[in-house]
């Protein structure tokens, strides 16, 4: 179904010909010069990025915004592989040991019907694609998540607790790919029931994270 929608989005967005972003000409590029040139000027900073097992790569704002946005609502598969160009060569800067394991954040069944599409599997096989490290689907949801829209960070750590389970013993580190980074609380929730399961070491990086004004 996917692969379908992304056909079709394709024939009404040719890939390479208009940008994904502003839908200007874009010379066979995903994204046209001032667009990428935005997208690179949304890179955080070491000190907002994080420098230990947490990596963030842009700014959950403009072009990056909307590329995760074009990924989650419209499941357009390029935008994964813009994102995921950041994400691999984070990846690559972090002290990670070897035989590791990509894995996502899975989707509510009952979004995922709605949405047709699992936006996380869809980022975290594109960085799988542009590292060469294996992507699995570690973790199941279970009981009814409440949206997390609008919660703090303690708010969500309650509404997450216990909502997510590793469907098998893993004994490899882990490396969590999400689309957005808020307060923490899925990547704290996650890395529990993925130790829970046996993995001795658990990452996160994700395409984006929200930036509180000071």
């Amino acid at each position: 179904m996917i692969k379908c929608l992304q056909k079709l989005t394709e024939l009404i967005w040719p890939r390479g010909l208009q940008c994904l972003t502003c839908g200007e000409l874009s010379g066979g590029k995903l994204l046209c010069p001032a667009c990428a040139k935005a997208l690179s000027e949304m890179k955080l900073p070491p000190e907002e990025a994080g420098d230990g097992p947490i990596r963030s790569v842009y700014q959950y704002d403009g072009v990056a915004k909307e590329l995760v946005l074009h990924l989650k609502e419209d499941g357009l598969g390029d935008a994964a592989t813009v994102l995921a160009r950041g994400m691999a060569e984070a990846i690559r800067t972090m002290n990670i040991p070897d035989g590791a394991v990509l894995t996502w954040v899975t989707m509510p069944p009952q979004r995922r019907r709605k949405r047709w599409i699992d936006h996380g599997r869809q980022l975290c096989e594109e960085v799988a694609r542009q590292t060469g490290l294996p992507a699995r689907q570690l973790l199941d949801r279970r009981g009814n998540l409440h949206t997390q829209r609008g919660l703090g960070r303690e708010a969500r750590l309650r509404n997450l607790t216990g909502s997510f389970i590793c469907n098998e013993h893993i004994a490899s580190p882990v490396i969590l790919v999400d689309d957005v980074l808020t307060t923490g609380a899925t990547v704290t929730a996650v890395s529990e029931a993925l130790k829970a399961a046996g993995a001795p070491c658990v990452y996160a990086v994700t395409a984006t994270k929200v930036i509180i004004a000071r």
